[in-house]
């Protein structure tokens, strides 16, 4: 007969040999998955970009890695803007961009159309996101960049506030 006891064990503290704290990978937990920290930064600086090529927005923020197997999740709402005056058709590219280590996202992409030609606006809060593995420990920078497609220009945060939340995964 094989009965199954549970058992509380109730300490004041926990010290390693050498009297120090342990970690919870010390003893033997698995943190894998975990969030370590999370960094949220905001910006309303209005930025108008004409070039054809990505070009940085003020929208940027950083976040020291604790491990060089943690990974970054950016998480963001952007405020961007693309217009033509008296045209039909505006569109531009954006992109969450890792300075430090020169990685980026794929491109996230706005249009909108105007079937009479006489000019088109679209000014919208738009979503980002992307999982960036470091692999440093180093402050790591990430930010927003833009480029114009058709149209005038592409704009960030044209009367609105733009945010990105950096989150430390624990590898």
């Amino acid at each position: 007969d094989r009965r199954i006891m549970a058992s509380i064990i109730k300490v004041d503290t926990i010290q390693t040999a050498a009297g120090g704290t342990p970690t919870a990978t010390g003893l033997g937990l698995n943190t894998t998955g975990s969030v370590l920290q999370v960094v949220t930064v905001t910006d309303n600086t209005n930025t108008s970009i004409t070039s054809s090529s990505h070009s940085d927005t003020s929208i940027t923020g950083n976040i020291t890695p604790s491990s060089t197997s943690s990974k970054i999740l950016v998480v963001g709402a952007i405020q961007v803007m693309v217009y033509i005056n008296g045209g039909s058709s505006s569109d531009g590219y954006y992109r969450i961009r890792n300075s430090t280590n020169s990685t980026s996202s794929s491109d996230f992409y706005i249009q909108n159309y105007d079937y009479g030609g006489s000019g088109t606006i679209q000014d919208a809060s738009r979503a980002v996101q992307w999982l960036d593995s470091p692999a440093s420990t180093s402050t790591q920078t990430y930010l927003i960049q833009m480029k114009k497609g058709g149209g005038n220009a592409i704009v960030a945060n044209n009367g609105g506030t733009s945010s990105l939340t950096l989150i430390e995964i624990a590898g």
